[in-house]
């Protein structure tokens, strides 16, 4: 599981770089709608998902745990 959190936040902090380099460039109304309707979702989302990752990593730690 650990390595998965560990893709996922390399993963999204590649994208965040390369929004605020597409940022620098694109600077419409279209790119503040595409950053609150995709962006915003999306890197809420990502942290939303690191979130149940911990929490199934603890619990996954704890079932190994009980079973020994």
């Amino acid at each position: 599981m650990n390595s998965n959190q560990a893709k996922l936040t390399a993963s999204t902090r590649k994208l965040v770089a390369a929004w605020k380099q597409t940022r620098e460039l694109w600077k419409d109304a279209q790119c503040q709608e595409f950053e609150q309707r995709y962006m915003e979702n999306l890197l809420g989302a990502v942290q939303y998902s690191r979130g149940v990752m911990e929490n199934l990593d603890e619990l996954i730690h704890r079932i190994r745990k009980d079973c020994e």
